[in-house]
């Protein structure tokens, strides 16, 4: 009975797909508003859990894009604005400012920590929020995030 349980973990573990993120390419589009990905800091990706990314060239874009669509057991990850990484976007502390100039005006970035947050907002105004506050707050398709 040990032995089948063993095999059952095993070939679950085994099927289950890569949620890492993936690269942002030349070619990739939005999976919202369809525009290039041409400013990768501002990049954002959800991995579903058959390992399928729908990436998206502003964090805005993706809040609206869960807002109309379900995604169980998925990943959220954003572009470190500094330093080019993905984060998991759990994890990420984000800064919603109007001197944030990313592609579809979301005023949005994402930063690893507190402390980088901080330190972009020594030079900009805005202000730190978190992913709980963006999600439960993101708008239907057409509107804007201001």
């Amino acid at each position: 009975m040990r032995i089948i349980t063993a095999a059952l973990l095993l070939l679950a573990l085994a099927c289950q797909a890569d949620q890492r993120p993936q690269a942002i390419e030349a070619h990739d589009a939005c999976a919202s508003c369809r525009m290039a990905i041409s400013q990768p800091q501002y990049a954002a990706q959800v991995v579903d859990r058959e390992g399928t990314a729908y990436k998206f060239d502003d964090i805005g874009c993706m809040l609206r894009y869960l807002n109309n669509h379900t995604f169980p057991q998925r990943r959220l990850y954003v572009m470190d604005y500094v330093n080019r990484q993905w984060l998991e976007a759990e994890s990420a502390v984000f800064v919603r400012s109007e001197a944030i100039r990313s592609p579809m005006n979301g005023g949005l970035a994402a930063f690893r920590d507190q402390s980088a947050a901080q330190h972009f907002l020594k030079n900009s105004s805005g202000q730190i929020v978190g992913l709980a506050e963006l999600t439960s707050r993101a708008p239907a398709a057409g509107q804007g995030l201001h």
